[in-house]
């Protein structure tokens, strides 16, 4: 639905996104605000940021963009590509998690045990992201 930041963030970033041609200003509402739409180099500009390969970095610390992509993927490209999409990043999510194991097998008795119990929510985390792509998955394949 909707984007709920404060003004001084969504004017200056309405702005650039206009300037860039990436949105199209529309008419006023009743309320006296105006609308903006997605223009023709919007909606390619989405459909490149979407069909990016996955970056570990994202798999790390942006696991929110990740979600995001594959929501905005539905109009943009094809079920067999969301299909691979949720492959690989189901992949990228198990790789990480072994990683992680094999830090949390030598050094977790390392860390206090508030570090430790933080670093067990992210592996929470990353089981529930890989236990969704699986869950996507069987869905999609439908």
């Amino acid at each position: 639905g909707t984007f709920s930041g404060s003004p001084g963030a969504i004017y200056p970033a309405l702005h650039r996104l206009s300037k860039q041609q990436l949105v199209e200003q529309g008419s006023l509402t009743d309320e006296n605000h105006l609308v903006y739409f997605i223009s023709d180099t919007g909606i390619d500009a989405l459909y490149q940021w979407c069909i990016l390969p996955i970056q570990q970095v994202e798999i790390e610390k942006q696991r929110e963009m990740l979600i995001l992509k594959f929501a905005f993927m539905e109009q943009l490209v094809p079920n067999k590509q969301c299909i691979q999409y949720l492959i690989q990043l189901r992949k990228a999510f198990i790789t990480y998690r072994e990683s992680l194991l094999t830090y949390y097998s030598t050094d977790a008795q390392l860390l206090p045990i508030h570090g430790r119990l933080a670093f067990e929510h992210g592996l929470t985390s990353i089981d529930a992201s890989i236990k969704w792509c699986s869950s996507s998955l069987k869905q999609l394949r439908k």
